[in-house]
């Protein structure tokens, strides 16, 4: 196993551990439930999704040379991670390269997506602190 399959699968575990985090956290915090029903419900809806990451993104071979591999999956991650170098990346690619501009695309709109996501997750606590006050 190279050392991009082994990134790609430790990011694919970011999703688990983020989905398990927020479950847990909505048991102790508004539904009081026990604890061993929030940890069962993180596991059951956690696990799937992990897999699908996995199978998806980490052990699925792309027809691409392999001395361009590495710098595509590094630019899908910092398209990802950095909105707007995925759309600067997709301009540029969109006459040459047509398919990769696709992918940096959907990577940058995958990462604004989760950004939002965040964002509105990030002002529901902060706004039940400041209402618990």
């Amino acid at each position: 196993m190279g050392f991009v399959k082994f990134i790609k699968f430790f990011i694919s575990y970011i999703p688990n551990f983020i989905i398990q985090t927020i479950i847990v956290w909505l048991f102790d915090n508004f539904i009081h439930g026990p604890s061993v029903i929030a940890y069962g419900l993180a596991a059951i809806i956690g696990v799937p999704i992990t897999f699908i990451f996995l199978k998806k993104f980490t052990f699925t071979e792309h027809k691409t040379n392999d001395e361009n591999k590495d710098g595509i999956t590094l630019f899908k991650v910092l398209s990802f991670l950095i909105p707007i170098v995925g759309l600067v990346l997709c301009v540029e690619k969109c006459n040459s390269k047509p398919k990769e501009a696709k992918v940096y695309g959907k990577c940058a709109l995958y990462g604004v997506i989760t950004g939002i996501v965040i964002c509105i997750i990030y002002s529901i606590v902060v706004i039940n602190d400041i209402t618990n006050l």
